[in-house]
Parts: C-alpha cells; sequence; structure tokens
C-alpha cells in the first residue's frame, strides 16, 4: 500500500513538473502605484503651473503706470485642495480704485492638474497648464464701492519687519508684491490658516482675506468674467 501511494505521489509530482509554462507577465501596476506616480509628478509641477497661471506683481519701474500712487498684487496658493487666488489692487491719483482678479473655474488649480493629467497622460507641464479652467474679472469701485474702504484700509496696515514665527502644518501661502510711483517696492511672503480661520496671524492676511470675502461677496457679480477653457 506504502509503495502504491509513493508510486502515485511520483506521478503526480513529475506530470506537475512537465505542464507547459505559460509566458510571464510581469507585475501588472496597482491603482496605489498610478496614484503615486500621479501624485509625485502633481507635486513636481504644480508650481510651474501656478506660476504659469498666476504672474507675479514685479512691475519694473519704467513701466510702472504715471497715474497710479501704488499698486499691490497678492497671490494666495493652498497646501491641498483650497481654492488659489491672485488679485491686483490699483490706487489711483485720481482716488478711483481698480481690482482685477483671477481664479479657478471650478475646483481648484490642484484638483484640476490631477483630473487633467489623468485624462491626458502624455502631457508635460505647459499643456496642463494651457487645459486648467480660470475666470478673470475687472472690477472698480463703481461696481465694488466696498474697494474704496479696502484701499483705505491697506494703506493704513502697520507691520513689523519681524515676521511671525508661527510654524503651520498644511499652510497656506500668501505672496505680496506692492510698489508705489517714485520706486519704493516690497516684496513679502507669509504662511496662514486660509479663508477658513476665525483668526489672522498677521495685518496682511486679514487684509488679504477680506479682499477675497468681498470678491465672493457683495462685489461676486461685478465685473466681466473671461473664463477658459470651459473646463470644470
Amino acid at each position: 500500500m506504502r509503495r502504491f501511494a509513493l508510486a502515485a505521489l511520483i506521478v503526480l509530482f513529475l506530470s506537475l513538473g512537465s505542464a507547459p509554462v505559460g509566458p510571464f507577465k510581469g507585475v501588472e501596476p496597482t491603482n496605489a502605484q498610478s496614484d503615486e506616480t500621479l501624485d509625485r509628478w502633481r507635486r513636481e509641477n504644480r508650481r510651474a503651473i501656478e506660476d504659469a497661471l498666476f504672474a507675479s506683481g514685479v512691475i519694473e519701474a519704467g513701466q510702472f503706470p504715471g497715474d497710479t500712487r501704488w499698486v499691490v498684487t497678492v497671490r494666495v496658493d493652498s497646501a491641498f485642495d483650497g481654492t488659489e487666488i491672485r488679485f491686483t489692487m490699483r490706487q489711483r491719483y485720481d482716488h478711483r480704485v481698480e481690482l482685477s482678479v483671477t481664479e479657478p473655474n471650478g475646483s481648484s488649480v490642484d484638483a484640476q492638474i490631477r483630473r487633467l493629467k489623468q485624462e491626458n497622460p502624455d502631457a508635460n507641464a505647459e499643456e496642463i497648464a494651457s487645459l486648467v479652467a480660470i475666470q478673470q474679472r475687472s472690477l472698480t469701485d463703481r461696481n465694488c464701492p466696498s474697494l474704496k474702504a479696502l484701499a483705505a484700509d491697506f494703506e493704513k496696515v502697520r507691520v513689523s519687519p519681524v515676521l511671525p514665527d508661527v510654524l503651520m502644518m498644511d499652510a497656506y501661502e500668501y505672496r505680496f508684491w506692492s510698489r508705489s510711483l517714485w520706486g519704493n517696492h516690497m516684496e513679502v511672503f507669509l504662511s496662514g490658516p486660509g479663508p477658513q480661520a476665525k483668526r489672522q496671524p498677521h495685518p496682511l492676511l486679514e487684509w488679504t482675506e477680506a479682499v477675497r470675502s468681498s470678491i465672493h461677496g457683495t462685489c461676486s457679480r461685478a465685473g466681466r468674467d473671461e473664463k477658459r477653457p470651459a473646463h470644470n
């Protein structure tokens, strides 16, 4: 009986060993691996894409408009899926105030980058930037009266040259460029908790979020919208 069982095991082993072996297909990429690759590409290229969409506010001395007292440009970038915004406020000598706004149309730039890269895996950063949906608006103190008070508030801001040393996780990034007619200029980088915070750690952040609140509140329907392209 033992010899029969041993012989059966040998036959079974030989039959398995001689079975045809199919082609080796390798390891299929998992969803987790694909997501990791996409996230790495997004992190490496996000800043360049945002720089293309939201230009800096630097104005050379020879290009500064002669009828303008001062200009300030603010760019706000979020750590994750918060909404980005860039605006430029201009105070003229005739007391008029103008505001130009650029922001995502629909979901945040970060969310759009991820979706667009999924839909266009071979596209480079420049091509993805051209597909991001943004909207631009031009406001004045005539169709947005609150701009007068906001401009006056900006002139009243008093700040220490010593900036906050608070460490924040997943903070919003605020970049300021300000210039007056005769060449005085300032650039400031600050981190903040974002528009949802009840209090801001710096007067410039308080002012920025007051402007953003006005843009999306009392002045939400003012100005002429320019959108491109028609993505969500």
